[in-house]
């Protein structure tokens, strides 16, 4: 049953009482035949198994994809990394942003797919595509409110000192 769903693979390594060290699952004698026998030893495959439709050659993927699910991901750390200082909620951004990395490795195994995972690729790949101009809008928003923040400081500050030459200053005079 492992075997025809596609839960254990032939590189799968399995260790049993008498072996020196693990192996793979092709290498036991228990199921090497079910491995060298071809398809037909498995049986039929398993509803929704990858051998139930025979495809070839590799997944197409949506242009784009790939590098739009790196920048959402390094961005939702980052952002993360910066807000959970001040808000708990960051490290969601962050757990977020590891697991999108990780599903994007995932991608150059992804094998041939039907055309709903094809769809859905592709609404992906817009999701995406929104979320990261969704944070180049924010990243240049929250630099400008810093950079106003820092000119109000720093005007303040020369203020006080008196070094601007436009600030009102009060004349020298008798109280």
């Amino acid at each position: 049953m492992l075997i025809r769903s596609g839960r254990l693979q032939p590189g799968d390594r399995l260790w049993k009482e008498g072996l020196a060290d693990w192996i793979p699952v092709r290498q036991a004698p228990e199921f090497s035949a079910l491995f060298t026998g071809g398809a037909d030893a498995l049986g039929p495959p398993a509803p929704g198994h990858p051998r139930a439709r025979p495809r070839s050659g590799t997944a197409t993927l949506p242009p784009g994809l790939q590098g739009w699910m790196q920048f959402v991901a390094a961005v939702s750390i980052v952002v993360g990394v910066m807000t959970a200082c001040v808000f708990g909620l960051g490290i969601l951004l962050i757990v977020g942003g590891v697991a999108l990395l990780g599903a994007k490795n995932e991608l150059a195994v992804l094998p041939p797919q039907d055309p709903r995972t094809a769809r859905f690729l592709t609404k992906l790949a817009t999701f995406l595509k929104c979320a990261g101009w969704f944070y180049l809008g924010y990243i240049v928003l929250m630099t400008m409110y810093i950079l106003v923040l820092f000119a109000l400081f720093l005007s303040g500050a020369l203020d006080g000192l008196g070094i601007l030459p436009w600030a009102a200053h009060p004349a020298p005079g008798p109280p």
